[in-house]
């Protein structure tokens, strides 16, 4: 019996890397982070807008407060607008800051380093 065939390159969605910093006066976790970005872009855009965005966090691009989200291209904007919406983090006040959009994982990696 023969598997699944892999999608072709063609076919398969396309993918950004939004390189982001998160300003606050203490240090906060991934999972917090990462908790805030997911919650703020399903009220943003709904359940089935977060599923359109493919939206990942990277978390061994985690680095001292600055990070990588993966999304789809079609939704940069609605994860650049979910992200300005996030105002507090754990009752932390923040500021979500967008570096750079990239299509290769190197270079936004080149950014947050």
């Amino acid at each position: 019996m023969k598997g699944i065939k892999p999608l072709q390159p063609s076919l398969r969605e396309k993918k950004r890397y939004v390189a982001f910093e998160v300003i606050c006066k203490k240090n906060i976790t991934f999972n917090q982070i990462s908790k805030a970005i997911l919650d703020s872009a399903l009220r943003y855009s709904g359940v089935k807008g977060l599923a359109e965005m493919g939206l990942i966090v990277l978390k061994e691009r985690f680095n001292k407060n600055k990070g990588i989200i993966r999304v789809s291209t079609r939704t940069v904007n609605c994860l650049k607008a979910a992200l300005t919406l996030i105002k507090d983090v754990d009752k932390i006040p923040v500021v979500f800051r967008t570096l750079t959009v990239s299509g290769v994982l190197q270079k936004a990696n080149k950014i947050i380093s």
